[in-house]
């Protein structure tokens, strides 16, 4: 923190109650975030990250898709099939074990609210890891009058290992 002046950092608790304005940001990404939340925390957050975006906004997020089918249990994984998040949860909530399974499903219905402009599912052959899927989203507009568009590009070569703490960085657009 010391080392970075322009850059505000604000510690939060699980609960989703962010204290920034609405419409606040253009940008929010969390990598491995909703990988480590409860049913009811995937609402509450996703939520909280709508009313943080200004119209038009971008979000981007990381889950626990496909690539992850093979830690489940049998039972689990009838769940996920059925389109149902699967949530382990034997510890505390947004510990590292604690593991929430994302279908497909289950993301496009947790992300209505939202233009989903990209689902990217990585390839694992050959990786040491299992690579999460990514996840691009726009807040719809409300207005088109004045209203950046802020265009983001991935190569497919981007993976997520480095991303193994609980982190939640939220940039504003200028």
């Amino acid at each position: 923190k010391e080392n970075i002046n322009s850059v505000t950092f604000n510690h939060n608790s699980d609960q989703a109650t962010l204290p920034y304005d609405d419409h606040f940001f253009g940008l929010i990404y969390g990598i491995s975030i909703i990988t480590h939340l409860s049913v009811e925390k995937h609402q509450e957050w996703i939520q909280e990250m709508y009313r943080l975006l200004k119209p038009g906004g971008i979000l981007i997020l990381t889950s626990h898709g496909d690539n992850f089918k093979s830690k489940l249990s049998r039972e689990e994984l009838l769940i996920y099939n059925s389109g149902q998040l699967v949530i382990r949860g034997n510890t505390k909530l947004g510990h590292r074990t604690f593991a929430a399974y994302h279908p497909t499903k289950a993301m496009q219905q947790l992300f209505a609210k939202f233009e989903i402009l990209k689902h990217e599912q990585f390839d694992q052959e050959g990786l040491s890891y299992i690579p999460q899927d990514l996840w691009i989203l726009r807040k719809y507009f409300l207005s088109f009058k004045s209203h950046k568009i802020c265009l983001i590009s991935f190569e497919n070569s981007i993976h997520f290992k480095p991303f193994a703490h609980l982190f939640l960085y939220i940039c504003q657009i200028h």
